[in-house]
């Protein structure tokens, strides 16, 4: 299980904390933690793959099953900051690459 963050996302936050001359040091993650299989079907249904499904090799992984982060710190100090979830983070970078490169793969 996994947590990931949008990119601008961080941006975001790094630019609130320096504004308001923060210096505190923090946790900074998407607040969800997802498995492997969700985090496949959500890239396939934000760029618009459909029919496909997720296939599995049945190996297990010998890393670590989990990596939570606690956002508690980040939330005291901005508790109405606007994530991007996973889905919405895919979609918005498929969308850009798509446009960015002229090619539709749908």
């Amino acid at each position: 299980m996994r947590q990931y963050t949008y990119v601008s996302d961080l941006a975001d936050a790094v630019v609130l904390h320096v504004e308001n001359d923060v210096t505190e040091s923090y946790n900074f993650s998407y607040p969800v933690n997802l498995k492997t299989r969700m985090i496949a079907e959500i890239a396939l249904q934000s760029c618009e793959i459909f029919g496909q499904t997720v296939n599995f090799t049945g190996e297990i992984s010998t890393g670590q099953l989990r990596k939570d982060i606690s956002i508690n710190k980040f939330n005291r100090m901005q508790p109405l900051f606007p994530f991007t979830s996973l889905y919405e983070g895919i979609k918005k970078t498929f969308n850009s690459i798509e446009k960015e490169w002229n090619v539709t793969s749908r």
